[in-house]
């Protein structure tokens, strides 16, 4: 009968997964990391955490979805009370980590060290495939990824111009944060955009980034054909102002857990909550919808398809720049 470790080592070795190994303790009837507040504010793996990143099933998956990746990744996952402190440093070396994590882990030349520490979001987005690959983008590439956000938001300024006759870009300011918004959540072809849930240009960046780890390249959706008249762009109005109110609200609901939706505000205020979801769907009750011109959204479409060989050639280019370094989630 093989050990587990001649099991991983059995399944990756055909992968772009160099190691794979689990470090720390997994002994899922221990607890790690301290509880503070109504959320966990460190770094901790969830129980389904544990499960996908430590279970035959999770990863065999993870093999999976990392195949089409074109470098080598050594993966780390360290659980402990110390490993838990610490999220999202960025490069490491081998003696940081064996001051700050206790562990033994060396920097691979011909391969991308990754080391997981926990999941903060565990509560509400479980460490997938895809996870593990935004996570990477998110402090993999902070030094490289300005590089490539600023050309993809040179790209989206001439495609937008082109079919609407306004830039849009993701270094936007609030006043055009909707409009940008509804542009990226209708070009992306990732779960994050069809469902309208990026409600930040960065998120779609590392979205970006996950997109070409996992399935070897990036694709876009054709440019919204409807103009919103106040300044929002979107095939499908009505769909991104739900998603608008759902985030407002979510964000109103984090702040006030556990008060139910026909009680009286926090704090004695006269409005109950109802009046407050009501109050969030005004502002997107009223908007006119024009339609812009086909010819126009064809031009803009075909400066953002042709973009796709240079954007995709600068993640490599992060990547092929990371070899031989050790990065800590």
């Amino acid at each position: 009968m093989k050990t587990f470790k001649e099991w991983i080592d059995h399944h990756i070795k055909e992968m772009a997964i160099g190691k794979y190994e689990l470090r720390g303790d997994w002994d899922t009837s221990k607890k790690i990391g301290a509880q503070t507040g109504f959320r966990s504010t460190n770094n901790n793996y969830s129980s389904k955490d544990m499960k996908l990143v430590s279970g035959k099933s999770g990863i065999e998956r993870i093999k999976n979805r990392w195949l089409k990746t074109k470098n080598t990744w050594d993966l780390y996952f360290v659980r402990s009370n110390i490993a838990s402190k610490f999220s999202e440093i960025g490069e490491v070396d081998s003696n940081w980590i064996k001051t700050n994590l206790q562990e033994d882990i060396q920097a691979n030349p011909n391969a991308i060290s990754i080391i997981y520490t926990g999941n903060a979001a565990g509560d509400r987005t479980p460490m997938t495939p895809w996870i593990l690959a935004h996570r990477a983008a998110h402090t993999l590439f902070e030094g490289g990824m300005r590089s490539f956000a600023l050309l993809l938001s040179d790209v989206l300024k001439k495609s937008t111009i082109a079919a609407y006759g306004i830039a849009s870009d993701i270094q936007t300011n609030r006043p055009n944060l909707d409009r940008v918004l509804g542009i990226l959540n209708s070009i992306g072809t990732m779960k994050s955009s069809t469902n309208n849930s990026i409600d930040r240009p960065g998120e779609f960046v590392h979205e970006l980034v996950a997109q070409f780890l996992i399935s070897g390249r990036i694709q876009f959706n054709s440019l919204p054909k409807n103009l919103l008249s106040s300044g929002t762009y979107h095939d499908n109005p009505d769909a991104l102002n739900k998603q608008n109110i759902k985030r407002d609200v979510s964000r109103w609901e984090d702040e006030h857990p556990g008060v139910d939706v026909h009680s009286k505000a926090p704090g004695g205020g006269p409005h109950s909550v109802e009046t407050y979801y009501q109050r969030l769907i005004a502002p997107y009750s009223d908007h006119k919808v024009k339609e812009i011109e086909e010819e126009k959204i064809k031009a803009g479409n075909a400066i953002l398809q042709a973009s796709i060989p240079e954007l995709e050639s600068s993640i490599q280019k992060i990547c092929d720049s990371a070899v031989g370094k050790i990065y800590l989630m």
